[in-house]
């Protein structure tokens, strides 16, 4: 870009955009070509004719740099000039020295200068590929050719190409999010193609239940990604995912379940989702002297994907309508274990056994029920049954009528011999 700027003394300051390519006899650019131009930064050169040249050794100002990978060398220039004339500047580019003038360039335009030098350049065209083989656009490549480094990004086909002066031997780097590959390419002499493979893979996740029956509408969410949802046959995909491994997190009917997958091909990793509850068996108890009460019961999270027992719980009410709840502790692998405090003798206290996993999976036992003596003893014993909700005081002992069948079974039996004895 030109522009003309009025100084005093009837002085321009003349701004332009200078643009130095380098090119090979093929026609291939050459990179990493030293640059130097010298112009005039002070007023004072004008003390010299206009129809004498001025040497580089008359000039202050200096631009120095290498041409780029595409072997281009563009910097902005400001040099001084009377109206309508034009001065003398000096571009050296390796062994090559062009003597030019600032000031005569149309406004709006860029100059340009192109150099040739007898180098031996080559071009290496490498072309990024996923793990299942397909173009890769928008990797990062980094290229190291001895002190020339190169920044590219791989365009829609997975393609990058760069120069280098033969023989070369180049350090790739290719990156696409945190997966990476690097590798060298020695002795480099003739022009080169080559596919740079990357353990790059889609995330796919497909969400069943315990049954192996696909999920549909799972909520799926994953780091640095929209959130999205598993389709009618519980799939979920995330094209070309830029890591080795996802960490995702799935909310399914009010259930939350998270899951790492290592990502070492594109095909469907199998979730199973958690829905299935704890089971609660063996549910018994037994009574001390005071009228404390240990319960217990055998919990288990069943299933192939079961997420552990997160909690379980009594809770128990001496009348029904007020209910306590307290934990219940580990004392074996299966069994939990925990203690009612001491009722009024003939109090009738029911209780009912709460789980829960890690996946929030709620169970919940039957009613069960015990009475606490009336008299001093142990009680309790064996497997707790549900309460038929009565009984009677025998000798201030209350005896559910569950308890009495046996007895009246045993009474008939002994009065059945009794009479046939007497028969």
């Amino acid at each position: 870009m030109l522009a003309l700027l009025l100084l005093p003394m009837a002085y321009a300051e003349w701004a332009e955009t200078l643009s130095v390519s380098v090119v090979a006899p093929n026609s291939y650019p050459v990179p990493g070509v030293p640059i130097t131009v010298i112009y005039q930064k002070q007023v004072g050169v004008f003390d010299v004719p206009l129809d004498e040249t001025v040497g580089p050794e008359r000039l202050d100002g200096r631009v120095e740099g290498f041409t780029d990978a595409d072997g281009n060398f563009i910097t902005g220039l400001i040099d001084y000039v009377r109206f309508g004339e034009v001065r003398d500047y000096y571009i050296i580019a390796g062994n090559q020295q062009l003597h030019t003038s600032v000031g005569e360039h149309v406004t709006g335009t860029k100059h340009v200068e192109v150099f040739m030098e007898n180098f031996p350049i080559r071009r290496v065209i490498l072309r990024a590929l996923d793990g299942d083989g397909r173009a890769l656009a928008n990797a990062s490549v980094s290229v190291t050719c001895g002190e020339v480094v190169m920044q590219k990004t791989s365009d829609s086909l997975g393609i990058v190409y760069f120069y280098v002066s033969a023989p070369a031997t180049c350090a790739v780097s290719l990156a696409y999010g945190s997966v990476t590959l690097s590798q060298s390419i020695p002795e480099i002499t003739q022009d080169l193609n080559l596919d740079l493979p990357l353990q790059l893979y889609d995330l796919s996740v497909r969400v069943v239940d315990d049954n192996s029956m696909p999920l549909t509408n799972v909520t799926m969410l994953v780091p640095g990604f929209p959130q999205g949802a598993t389709d009618e046959g519980g799939r979920f995909v995330i094209r070309r995912f830029p890591s080795t491994s996802a960490y995702v997190t799935m909310f399914y009917n009010g259930r939350q379940q998270a899951t790492n997958v290592d990502l070492k091909s594109s095909d469907f990793v199998k979730v199973v989702f958690d829905l299935l509850p704890p089971s609660i068996s063996d549910v018994n108890y037994t009574m001390n002297g005071t009228g404390t009460a240990r319960i217990r019961a055998m919990v288990r999270d069943p299933g192939a994907s079961h997420s552990g027992v997160a909690g379980v719980y009594v809770r128990y009410s001496p009348n029904k309508r007020i209910w306590t709840t307290l934990p219940m502790y580990p004392t074996g692998a299966y069994t939990y274990e925990a203690a009612l405090p001491a009722q009024e003798p003939g109090t009738e206290v029911f209780f009912v056994i709460e789980a829960v996993d890690s996946r929030s999976n709620k169970a919940t036992s039957a009613q069960y029920s015990y009475v606490v003596p009336k008299i001093g003893g142990n009680g309790g014993g064996g497997p707790s049954l549900p309460s038929l909700g009565g009984g009677i005081d025998l000798l201030g002992i209350h005896i559910d009528y569950l308890l009495l069948l046996p007895l009246i079974a045993i009474l008939a039996f002994l009065l059945y011999r009794l009479r046939s004895r007497n028969n």
